[in-house]
């Protein structure tokens, strides 16, 4: 069947109707005994497509060498969540992408299974144009849970990411989530935001791991007033992560918290004045 599909681009069924896979996403499960191994997406354009481009997601076993490099995705979308590049229990080099109109560009988890670690290292992609979803109203450019050992976010001035959150997007937007559960590094990439938007926000659960925030570039452009407690470039957090609260939870309480010291401080203030 898949030869077939990729020598001649179509199926038929067996009442002779034709049914068209040129511009198909196919999905292939493994459920033999071993696990795909260097997996490799090279100049592919993805757009229109329901909550996820790339998937990459194994057992109970370790892969690595995959790579998603020179490729594009565009308008991916859906009801609760969705990314562009999921990465869950694995080691992959996601570079020189580009991405627009989605909700989150990269995202790398080991939720499903938790001994397993996941590496990721994402260097010269260019993001822009983030998107809401019914349930998540603060997109992310880049969401790492439970990064292991080893990744790295940019790296060298070279290999900076480009994340641009004023290009459509919310009034609060993240550039980049981490919840380390290892070493990471996050370094050299350019952030421009407005609004509510936060750079990068660290957090740790239960505490923050070593981690390295080092010659980031962070800009806020003038397109959109911004008031005391309301925006951030880095928001750090350690140890405050409850378990079944999503992240826009837990960031939407810090900047609530935020906004209503700044009221309480203001008011008290106002008493002293003569």
């Amino acid at each position: 069947m898949l030869l077939q599909i990729m020598e001649e681009g179509h199926l038929t069924d067996a009442k002779g109707r034709k049914v068209d896979f040129r511009n198909a996403i196919i999905t292939v499960w493994n459920f033999g005994a071993g696990s795909f191994s260097r997996i490799i997406v090279d100049n592919v354009s993805i757009r229109d497509i329901f909550r996820r481009g790339v998937h990459l997601q194994v057992g109970n076993a370790p892969t690595g060498g995959h790579i998603i490099s020179n490729s594009s995705f565009q308008n991916i979308s859906a009801l609760v969540d969705a990314d562009a590049v999921g990465v869950f229990n694995s080691d992959a080099q996601i570079t020189s992408n580009t991405f627009a109109a989605i909700p989150c560009a990269i995202k790398c988890d080991n939720v499903l299974a938790p001994s397993v670690p996941t590496r990721l290292v994402a260097t010269k992609n260019r993001i822009s144009g983030l998107i809401a979803t019914p349930m998540v109203l603060s997109p992310a450019a880049m969401i790492l849970n439970t990064a292991a050992d080893g990744t790295i976010i940019g790296g060298s001035a070279l290999d900076a990411n480009d994340i641009d959150l004023t290009i459509g997007g919310t009034p609060q937007d993240l550039g980049i989530l981490v919840q380390p559960a290892g070493e990471a590094v996050i370094s050299y990439n350019n952030i421009q935001g407005s609004a509510q938007d936060v750079g990068i926000a660290a957090l740790g659960a239960p505490a923050l791991q070593p981690i390295q925030i080092l010659e980031n570039t962070l800009t806020a452009s003038g397109s959109a007033d911004l008031g005391d407690g309301t925006a951030a470039g880095i928001w750090l957090g350690a140890g405050f992560i409850m378990p079944g609260i999503s992240w826009q939870g837990h960031v939407g309480g810090a900047i609530a918290g935020a906004a209503t010291m700044w009221v309480m401080l203001a008011l008290e203030r106002a008493k002293r004045r003569p």
